[in-house]
């Protein structure tokens, strides 16, 4: 009896992760996720649904809510009029039909942009546009964001968007590249700041590891995310070992980013759920992954959750 009500359930799920699943904003208008226990990895939706749509879109946004996710991390820049928008890269070429520095583009000229992603979706997605992090908050108005600030000049634009769109601050999971910019950002009432780019590197190279880690927390981070193929892939056994056990002892999260594929995907949950790299057990576990790829996440998530119950 109890493998057919777990069974129903995954059919529930993976219903709910269909595309064309029935979807609809709540009395507020607001898209909002779906709460899951706190004991799981958090899956967070890297630039939206990216896989699938058109990274930091609207669409792409909405997507990667349909799937129940428990946050969509976004990329902000601001433009020459210091407008907040969503976009990762300086420039405009990659993802839209335009070129240029985004630093030399106002809000108004990019109302001309479409940001359809044609080199990969052709002309599927071919009206979609930079969204503003204000158009983003009204419209995803309850769902939990973290927003990747690369330039510690935008904050107080981001902060002042979040408090005209009337969106809490404590929704929000801040990313930036260095703890000098975490720093800066003491004292705001953000959920948490995750930095990114390449603390093992810095972990590594410090000869008092555990010190390293405790003046990080002390400059404000509250969190690491480590890539996928950094994680899985340079770092032996017991170095992911060790790291993993002085972050959990610390109290600070970790997120691993970049797993796409099934396998990738499958292989840190596992670690999440078991402990185990190799054959060896640790006690620190990963907060969350970071992947392009939600739905399939979310779906690996249920599988390995009904294995888990069996």
């Amino acid at each position: 009896m109890r493998k057919i009500l777990l069974s129903f359930l995954l059919a529930l799920l993976t219903a709910s992760l269909c595309p064309g699943a029935d979807y609809s904003p709540d009395k507020t208008g607001s898209f909002s996720m779906s709460p899951r226990n706190k004991k799981e990895v958090r899956i967070v939706a890297n630039r939206g649904y990216s896989s699938s749509f058109p990274e930091n879109t609207l669409i792409s946004i909405q997507k990667a809510v349909e799937t129940g996710c428990d946050m969509v991390m976004l990329d902000v820049r601001s433009t020459k009029d210091n407008v907040p928008v969503i976009l990762k890269d300086a420039d405009l070429d990659r993802t839209t039909n335009t070129v240029g520095d985004i630093k030399s583009k106002t809000y108004q000229d990019l109302t001309a942009c479409r940001a359809g992603y044609t080199d990969v979706f052709r002309d599927a997605f071919a009206d979609e546009v930079i969204p503003s992090l204000e158009e983003t908050l009204l419209r995803f108005g309850k769902t939990r964001f973290m927003l990747n600030i690369y330039s510690i000049h935008d904050l107080p634009l981001v902060r002042d968007t979040l408090s005209k769109c009337r969106y809490q601050e404590k929704n929000v999971t801040l990313t930036m590249n260095s703890l000098e910019d975490i720093s800066s950002a003491k004292g705001a009432r953000f959920r948490g700041a995750v930095l990114m780019r390449s603390p093992l590197e810095a972990y590594f190279a410090s000869e008092n590891k555990e010190l390293w880690l405790q003046n990080a927390k002390k400059a404000g981070a509250d969190g690491f995310a480590v890539s996928y193929a950094d994680m899985f892939g340079i770092l032996n056994a017991n170095q992911r070992g060790v790291f993993m056990v002085q972050c959990s002892k610390n109290k600070l999260p970790v997120y691993i980013i970049g797993p796409a594929s099934a396998r990738e995907i499958q292989e840190a949950m596992e670690y999440q759920l078991k402990g185990l790299i190799g054959k060896k057990r640790y006690t620190g576990k990963f907060t969350g992954v970071i992947t392009s790829d939600p739905g399939r996440a979310m779906m690996i998530a249920g599988r390995l959750r009904a294995s888990k119950l069996q």
